[in-house]
């Protein structure tokens, strides 16, 4: 259900100085959330790896499993 019509957001843009945003470029990660084309890090197979999220395999990835993937680095802790 859209509260604003197309012409609505239009002049709220404008009067607000925003742009508005595609619902479909923005996906939850772990602790948060992010636009496409953002870096993110991931839980790699040899640990956090900085990567950007328009990759197309990586933002697939984020939209199925958004708990591998941060917008903080994630800590290691090693334990005996």
């Amino acid at each position: 259900m859209n509260l604003f019509t197309p012409e609505q957001i239009k002049e709220l843009s404008v009067i607000f100085g925003i742009e508005p945003v595609n619902p479909e470029s923005i996906a939850k990660v772990r602790d948060g959330s992010i636009r496409k084309g953002e870096s993110v890090w991931w839980w790699g197979e040899y640990g956090p790896e900085f990567v950007k999220s328009d990759d197309s395999s990586h933002w697939e990835n984020i939209q199925s499993c958004p708990e591998v993937y941060s917008l903080k680095r994630p800590r290691i802790q090693y334990i005996d």
